[in-house]
């Protein structure tokens, strides 16, 4: 390891070390809460379960929203421990989910998740019932939630960035929609009997 000279580049690394691993607890305690509503809690807890999933991604998102990261993030990134690789991997991993997160307002962020954590209890019910009635509201909600938050994510850029290269950048830095097209049309090429 490289001798951080910065106390200050130390202090931030630290912090950012911390604050991501309190977002990782929430978003593994969210994700567990998630995986038990979708598999054995009774449908009459949906909504219980819900308002506790929206509450864990609040705080999840306030977490990385926080301004004093991209703080922190600066004063590491310019310090010579930028040149460690587990601290340039950690840099690069936070920086995305800050800059994606810190864009999203909160009030949407809560709307997003409220209305994915009903759904499911809507979805369950559907699929009981046979029903596609009852899980289409939650549906084009979401569908319309999405849009927004895209929209919020391409900064004006509407005209040069498609709502889905939001997502594909988030996910896959760098990549296209075009060039997933083109990926894909090889791919049906050579797939076609």
């Amino acid at each position: 390891m490289i001798y951080m000279a910065n106390g200050r580049a130390d202090h931030a690394l630290q912090e950012l070390r911390a604050a991501y691993r309190r977002s990782e607890i929430i978003q593994s305690c969210y994700l567990l809460a998630q995986f038990d509503q979708m598999t054995v809690m009774p449908l009459s807890g949906s909504a219980h379960r819900a308002e506790q999933l929206t509450y864990l991604a609040k705080l999840r998102h306030d977490c990385l929203a926080d301004p004093r990261i991209a703080e922190w993030l600066d004063a590491v990134e310019q310090s010579p421990c930028k040149q460690e690789p587990d601290v340039a991997a950690t840099v690069r991993v936070i920086r995305m989910e800050h800059e994606f997160l810190a864009r999203v307002p909160t009030g949407l962020a809560v709307a997003i998740n409220d209305t994915s954590a009903e759904a499911v209890g809507a979805w369950r019910a559907a699929r009981e019932d046979r029903d596609f009635e009852i899980y289409r509201p939650f549906l084009d909600e979401m569908i319309r939630l999405k849009r927004e938050e895209a929209d919020v994510l391409r900064d004006g850029r509407c005209d040069t960035v498609s709502r889905h290269d939001v997502y594909l950048g988030f996910h896959d830095p760098g990549v296209t929609t075009q060039e997933y097209q083109a990926a894909l049309a090889t791919l049906h090429t050579g797939l076609r009997p």
